[in-house]
């Protein structure tokens, strides 16, 4: 009997409660302003790349401070360690006892043998399109 009653109040309490529906009615432009206002931030994960010449993977950690980052690429137990500093229009990378100073592009295709957009990865990293390349849908 007791668990009965135990039971129904139960039954009857969790039919009271009420969760406000999740509205994803957000509009697009308030979402990318607020996503596009994120300037200093940190990013650590695995980058795998191949090209008809070479191919690899490397460990990556990116910290974004405003128009400023610093990359940091490695291999395999830390084999290959690469820095790569700067801004939009100029970075230099330090490879061992090398210096290259170049444009981010440039730099990135020199270490992995393939085009990279280096400005458009950070927007895409917060998951918003970038201004400098063209919308899927004007290809």
């Amino acid at each position: 009997m007791k668990a009965s009653i135990l039971l129904l109040s139960l039954t009857f309490i969790a039919s009271c409660s009420h969760q406000p529906p999740i509205s994803h009615t957000k509009d697009w432009n308030q979402h990318r302003a607020e996503l596009a206002a994120f300037d200093q931030w940190q990013l650590r994960g695995k980058l795998g790349f191949k090209s008809p010449e070479r191919g690899g993977s490397a460990n990556l950690q990116w910290s974004q401070n405003q128009q400023h980052y610093q990359l940091r690429l490695s291999g395999p137990m830390g084999v290959g360690n690469v820095l790569i500093q700067g801004d939009q229009t100029s970075a230099q990378m330090q490879q061992g006892d090398q210096r290259y100073v170049d444009s981010p592009e440039l730099l990135a295709a020199r270490f992995t043998g393939l085009p990279i957009p280096v400005d458009a990865l950070s927007w895409w990293v917060r998951g918003l399109p970038s201004p400098s390349m063209p919308k899927a849908m004007d290809l």
